[in-house]
């Protein structure tokens, strides 16, 4: 798949960057060699484009499947702090990806709009999604993805509907994997947004155990690879002592989970 952006749009690329790749194969019988190349195209110093567009990810680390379950359903955000303008969703999952959908959720609204919906999420035919109009977004506007998997018996992808799927790289294993592609309204190459950046990562904790979305986690709330770590540090996390972590309490998490969001997006290819 190709993607060819817009004339005036360009992404940011730090004097230093390091660029990751992680290439996948699959065997057929015969030496290969490899001759993948990458190539960057800049703009004159002294013609910038219009826009920068920016990515993030939403990845929920923390999944678990339970064996044979046919309707399991995961639940991730993040939050964005400024104005933006929405480009192009990329949802991922693996062989039990079931369904997935992708909403907004307003500041001051109950009701999501669904800006993306996969009824039948396939493995083998996976892409992203550009709007044919660009999406606005408003400060405080929660971007939600909805994932559900089938790891029963009756899903004739399914590796083996015996065991607690995870999420992992290989195909066997499980991701809750979102990509973006957006822009912030306000940001030029002269005055970049960096500090936006930050506050939308920032809210990805929260987004990834807040299953019902009321901007605090509950004990009930927490799963998966985090749980056991978090709830043995409870008190020390929960600050306050209210029962409830909020985003500041949740600091030191969000620290970890980014970590590991961070090589997730390093390491992510398409058909892994």
């Amino acid at each position: 798949e190709t993607t060819v952006f817009p004339k005036g749009t360009g992404t940011w690329v730090a004097p230093g960057q390091t660029f990751r790749f992680q290439m996948h194969y699959t065997p057929y019988g015969k030496e290969s060699t490899e001759t993948t190349r990458v190539g960057l195209y800049f703009y004159p110093k002294d013609a910038p484009p219009e826009i920068m567009r920016r990515s993030a990810v939403i990845a929920n680390a923390g999944i678990e499947i339970p064996p044979g379950e046919a309707r399991h359903k995961e639940v991730a955000y993040i939050t964005f702090p400024e104005k933006a303008t929405l480009f192009t969703v990329f949802p991922h999952a693996h062989y039990r990806g079931e369904s997935m959908a992708v909403s907004l959720l307003k500041p001051g609204s109950t009701k999501e709009e669904l800006i993306v919906s996969l009824p039948k999420y396939d493995f083998n035919w996976q892409r992203g999604y550009d709007f044919a109009t660009p999406i606005k977004i408003e400060p405080g506007t929660k971007l939600i993805t909805r994932y559900v998997y089938d790891n029963s018996k009756n899903n004739p992808a399914n590796p083996d509907p015996t065991i607690t799927v995870k999420w992992g790289e290989q195909s066997w294993e499980e991701m809750q994997y979102t990509a973006l592609g957006f822009r912030w309204d306000d940001e030029t190459v002269a005055d970049r947004k960096d500090s936006y950046q930050k506050e939308l990562e920032a809210s990805r904790a929260m987004g990834i155990m807040d299953t019902n979305l009321d901007d605090k986690v509950a004990k009930n709330e927490v799963r998966g690879r985090m749980a056991q770590m978090l709830l043995a540090n409870w008190d020390k996390v929960d600050a306050n002592h209210d029962g409830f972590l909020s985003n500041d309490e949740m600091t030191v998490i969000n620290q970890q989970i980014n970590g590991r969001i961070a090589a997730a997006q390093a390491q992510q290819s398409i058909g892994q």
